[in-house]
Order: structure tokens, then sequence, then C-alpha cells
């Protein structure tokens, strides 16, 4: 990614199409363990059907969430566009499970379609007949599910280099930190726990920005009571994680951008990440039906926001500086912004040994 954004060169807009297809280029890799070529015939299939569903699935939630919508041509228009288009993503990503299946080694468990495959079999690619056509439809809608999540982890993505523009402070504390700890070695995940700065600047962005303000609608499944109030078994129920993000019960001045409130001491008195207040983050839902794909969209964050930090000089283009001021859509991202970036030095892909490695 960061090679891509270079050849831009200074000034340049910070490119959506490149963004875009490094997070569903990375969630592909995750999911089933195929990685693309930015000009793929195959994946630019993917990334062209996946735009125009993002781009009717808010008339389509508008719909369920007021029914009285659908007299309105564009958003019956675009609930139809939805429908049709989720159908297409299944039947596309139901071949890439058949890849999966077909090419299945138990010995080579490299990406979330393989494992469940492997549960599926025992382990054995001998019972790959067991595999039922109900199988494949659910591993295929899991694996579109997680997918389809690109474009939530690309407005977190940008939302994180809005904010390294906007508070150079908070960055520097962030390179001060790399340096301490990994010197002139790339950050892998095992380097979290070690950077505690660097993850409560990632926590601060997703409190103040969730890339969804609202959760999927779900219904109460019996008559209940919640807050004073009586719900009715079947009433549809949304939760506004932007409103629990930023509640002062919860958040000391929820307006200001202050990373420093998720950290706190250990028992030896060093600075660590706060996982209670970590766990008081609503920006992936909550409960049961939370978002599946959150471990791996906080992998992503932290190594894009470590790699960005720590090999990049991030300045905002003064033609066109970000802002706070976001695009219309069901999905919350910023107004299109430029960007400087200069890389600081040669990398090479060498990463800090393990202590068992030394």
């Amino acid at each position: 990614m960061i090679q891509e954004l270079e050849k831009g060169g200074d000034g340049q807009n910070f490119a959506e199409d490149i963004i875009t297809k490094t997070v569903a280029n990375f969630l592909c890799t995750v999911c089933y363990g195929k990685s693309y070529d930015f000009k793929s015939e195959e994946f630019n299939e993917l990334i062209e059907m996946s735009r125009h569903y993002a781009d009717n699935m808010s008339k389509s939630v508008l719909r369920d969430m007021v029914p009285l919508a659908e007299i309105l041509p564009s958003v019956n228009k675009g609930r139809g566009e939805f429908a049709r288009t989720s159908y297409y993503l299944h039947l596309w990503f139901l071949k890439r499970v058949d890849e999966v299946i077909q090419h299945f080694q138990p010995n080579k468990l490299n990406d979330l379609a393989s494992m469940m495959v492997s549960d599926l079999t025992g382990d054995s690619a001998e019972n790959i007949s067991n595999i039922t056509e109900k199988d494949r439809n659910s591993l295929a809608a899991i694996i579109n599910d997680l997918v389809q999540g690109y474009h939530s982890l690309y407005s977190m993505v940008v939302w994180v280099v809005t904010y390294m523009m906007k508070y150079p402070e908070e960055v520097e504390k962030i390179e001060n930190e790399l340096n301490e700890v990994l010197d002139d070695f790339l950050p892998t995940l095992h380097d979290q726990e070690s950077l505690p700065h660097t993850m409560s600047f990632i926590n601060e962005v997703l409190r103040c920005r969730p890339s969804l303000p609202l959760a999927v609608p779900h219904s109460a499944t019996e008559d209940t009571k919640l807050g004073g109030y009586d719900i009715n078994k079947d009433t549809m129920v949304v939760a506004s994680l932007y409103s629990a993000n930023r509640d002062p019960k919860v958040w000391a001045n929820p307006e200001q951008f202050d990373p420093s409130r998720f950290l706190t001491k250990d028992d030896l008195d060093v600075t660590v990440l706060d996982g209670t207040k970590v766990e008081q983050l609503f920006t992936f839902s909550l409960g049961e039906r939370k978002y599946p794909g959150e471990d791996i969209g906080r992998s992503f964050l932290f190594l894009t926001t470590a790699y960005l930090a720590h090999t990049c000089k991030l300045k905002p283009d003064p033609t066109k500086p970000p802002t706070f001021q976001t695009k219309p859509g069901s999905i919350i991202r910023p107004k299109e912004f430029g960007v400087q970036l200069d890389i600081k030095k040669c990398w090479l892909s060498v990463f800090k040994p393990d202590d068992d490695d030394e």
C-alpha cells in the first residue's frame, strides 16, 4: 500500500482506489487465501459489485427502518438493486469456496475458509464429498459478510490518517514509541502489547469516528423492558454506536480527542493499554451479534497505523487539507483530501526476531 501511495508523488489525493483495494485484498487473503494483483479482472469484478452493494445498502436499510419510504421510487429501485447485487456476490463467493474445497489440504490451513472446511471434513481430504450444498452456501455467506466489511475498514483507515495529520503531536508519541521498541525493525501483530500509545491512538479514533453510526437493525425476541421503556416482541431495535461512544457518563470530555483516556499504569507503574476502557467501545457493536471480523479489522488497523508512523512522514496537502466533514452515505467517511507522503528510509521487510530466536 505504501509503495502504491508513494508512486503518486507529493500532494496526491489519499487515493481511495489504492486503500480500498489494499483493504479488500487483505480480507480476501485472510478469508480464502487468495491475494490479487490490483489489475486482476476477477478482483476488480469483486470491487465493482461491492461498491454497487454499498451504494444501495443505505436505501435498503432505510426501507427496513421507515416502511413508508417504499413509496419513493429511488428507495424501491435501490432496494431491488441491493437484493440483485447480494445474489451475484453470493454466487461469486460460492466459486471461491468451491476453489478452496477443490484444493483443500489438511496440512495447509492458512485461511478461514480452509479452517472451516477442515472442521466439516474432520481434517481429512477423503471426506470432502460429505460437504453438502447447505455447507457450501453457509461458507460463502460467512466469507461474503467478512469481506464486505472492507467498506467499514476502509473508512476506519482513512479516519486514522486524517487524525494522524490533524494531531501531529500524537503521531510523534507513536513514532518515539516505535523507535524505542522496534528500532529499525518493522512492526508485527506480536508487538501490540508493547505499543500502548499506538493502540490508544487507534482506539480513540474508533471511539470518535465509528464507520457505522448505527448498528445493524435487530428485533426483540420477546417482550422486555430497557431503560424504563417497554419493548414489545418483534419491535425493531437499532443501537446508536455514535452516541454510546460519546456518552458523558462513560467518557470524560467525549468531544475531545484524547488517546490518553485508554492508557493506565500497571503494578510496576508502567504505561499500558487500559483493557477495561477498550471493552467499553461499541464501534463494532456489542453482544453475540457484534461484527465477527473485529479481530481481523483491529489487526489491519494496527499494522497500517504502525507502518505509516514508522516508515513514512505524512503531511496534509495545503491545497486540499483533511477535514472532519463527511461524505453522505450509510458509512461515515471523510471528504477527499490530499497527502504529502515521504518514505523515511529504505525498508527491506525486516522483522524483529522473537525472543526464542535470539
